[in-house]
């Protein structure tokens, strides 16, 4: 017989009692972390050939328009007043559409939070 247990989380931890302002900083900034630890572990990963990029002509502008069209609605929340302008010429380039997409949201992402000043 096998037996499976849950074991409690920080976040589930967390989830039981009221959130205090103390954690406020911590519940904002750990998605974050997460990203950033992810995109270190894809470049170490990348280095050391265990992820092969997968590299094909991507016409650039539709994977920038694509990716920023899904990024939008997040966007929009923080900064209504901000606007993407892409150029509408052909720009293909070797790369893989998969990395550049994660490129362009992190380049994306990094604008919603930045405080616009």
């Amino acid at each position: 017989m096998v037996v499976v247990a849950s074991l409690p989380t920080p976040c589930s931890c967390c989830a039981r009692s009221p959130p205090t302002p103390a954690a406020a900083p911590i519940e904002r900034q750990s998605p974050r972390l997460v990203r950033l630890v992810d995109d270190l572990l894809d470049v170490a990963r990348i280095n050391h050939g265990v992820i092969t990029l997968k590299l094909e002509r991507v016409e650039l502008y539709e994977v920038a328009r694509q990716t920023a069209e899904a990024s939008r609605t997040r966007m929009e929340e923080r900064h209504p007043e901000l606007s993407l302008s892409l150029p509408e010429r052909t720009m293909i380039v070797d790369g893989d559409p998969v990395r550049l997409e994660q490129v362009i949201t992190n380049l994306l992402d990094n604008c919603v939070e930045c405080p616009i000043v």
